[in-house]
């Protein structure tokens, strides 16, 4: 059988086709994980976020992060009493929203917070904390590497 110019051009393009729907079918099956699932209410409260970090940055004291072997602990300024500080604590992945989680803000009497990372993956977890003192809030964000 003999092969001719169009039959050349037959075959390039079956095998373009070919090429671009494997191409499809391959980026459909990728999952992507957004930042947050309700992206658009958070990008309204952005401003209140924004604001809640600048009052946590002009405290005369900030929440210190220790790491330990297997775990770390957040120390509160000193400066607020303990029973007077709520809050939530956001640990969360870029790579796995599954694994993101939140536990409340429990202080003992030395203002500090020890949190296990036994049950962590190895990586790097974005830390948010939200809290309250009285009726002010603050936002205060850090990244961990766990080990």
């Amino acid at each position: 059988m003999k092969f001719n110019w169009g039959t050349g051009i037959f075959a390039v393009y079956i095998g373009f086709v070919l090429l671009i729907l494997a191409a499809v079918i391959f980026a459909f099956t990728i999952d992507v994980d957004l930042v947050a699932d309700n992206y658009y209410e958070k990008e309204l409260l952005h401003q209140t976020e924004i604001d809640k970090a600048d009052r946590a940055s002009k405290l005369t004291q900030q929440i210190n992060f220790s790491q330990y072997n297997d775990s770390v602990i957040l120390r509160f300024p000193k400066i607020f009493s303990q029973n007077l500080i709520s809050g939530t604590i956001f640990f969360s992945r870029d790579d796995n929203s599954e694994k993101d989680f939140f536990i409340p803000v429990t202080l003992d009497d030395s203002l500090s917070q020890v949190i296990p990372t036994k049950n962590l993956l190895p990586g790097l977890w974005r830390v948010k904390i939200d809290w309250r003192v009285n009726s002010t809030t603050f936002l205060t964000q850090k990244n961990l590497m766990v080990n």
